[in-house]
């Protein structure tokens, strides 16, 4: 598999973030600036995000933000925290048995990257009644990811599968992620005969036992099936009729043959006797 070179990760170094409750629907960037009029000179700027729910609040300076972040903002007498954003948490979902342990996949995992904790989170079912029951999904965290993470491991013949935000398409077949498995150089497993480029799998041929041609008294199998066949020729099985339509082609409609040969009804007699 190729391996990409590390890609440099954001990290919010002056900018804390408000969480709005549902209950507080008329806060607005400039109210909120009016609450913190004692850093009126250090506020660079306050960004709405998804439809108003939070508030990200940069300073001039990461004390500056630090600071805040540990009084918190007083909005319409109420207190509110603050929370400091550092660098940015990568997460990754695992797909894999729920007997497989932690340490080893901690272990796998800590080769294509920078772990931010040695915890494994667990996914369960949220329905009433079997929360206890786990649904194969773990999330890990990452700081950094130095390696790209492939789509589908297969480790002592079990299957690994990984998702995460910035994934790159992979190849199911080498799991490279220069290409896809529709362009992938790796030819496909034959599963008959196997084979390559310059020894090609043998193709599969019927061997007509040496009994049929005694059946036909001597007589080739094109001849046996075109012409009349003595008393003792016995009519192939479906299988090997089915064979010798597709190598020989339809039989001739002959009435001279009796495999093919349709039964006329007698003419029927008129008159009065």
């Amino acid at each position: 598999m190729a391996l990409s070179k590390p890609r440099a990760q954001f990290a919010h170094r002056r900018t804390v973030r408000l969480l709005v409750d549902t209950d507080v629907s008329d806060i607005d960037a400039l109210k909120i600036a009016q609450s913190l009029s004692a850093y009126a000179d250090d506020i660079q700027g306050i960004v709405p995000l998804f439809g108003g729910k939070c508030f990200d609040i940069t300073l001039a300076s990461p004390e500056a933000a630090a600071k805040l972040a540990q009084e918190g903002i007083d909005y319409e007498q109420v207190h509110k925290p603050l929370r400091l954003l550092g660098q940015r948490s990568i997460h990754v979902s695992v797909f894999v048995s729920v007997e497989y342990p932690d340490a080893d996949l901690l272990n796998l995992l800590a080769t294509y990257g920078q772990l931010k904790s040695k915890s494994v989170r667990h996914l369960r079912f949220s329905e009433q009644g079997f929360t206890h029951i786990e649904n194969g999904v773990r999330v890990v965290e990452f700081t950094r990811i130095e390696r790209d993470i492939p789509k589908r491991l297969v480790i002592a013949g079990l299957e690994i599968g990984f998702k995460y935000s910035g994934q790159p398409v992979t190849c199911h077949r080498c799991h490279s992620t220069e290409h896809v498995v529709k362009n992938c150089p790796k030819r496909r497993r034959h599963i008959v005969g196997g084979g390559d480029e310059n020894n090609p799998p043998p193709q599969l041929t019927m061997l007509i036992p040496q009994r049929a041609k005694l059946k036909t008294g001597g007589m080739s199998l094109r001849r046996a099936w075109t012409s009349t066949p003595p008393q003792s020729f016995f009519p192939p099985q479906p299988r090997l009729r089915r064979t010798l339509k597709r190598q020989l082609g339809p039989a001739p409609t002959s009435s001279r043959n009796p495999l093919t040969r349709r039964v006329q009804p007698p003419p029927r007699r008129t008159g009065i006797f």
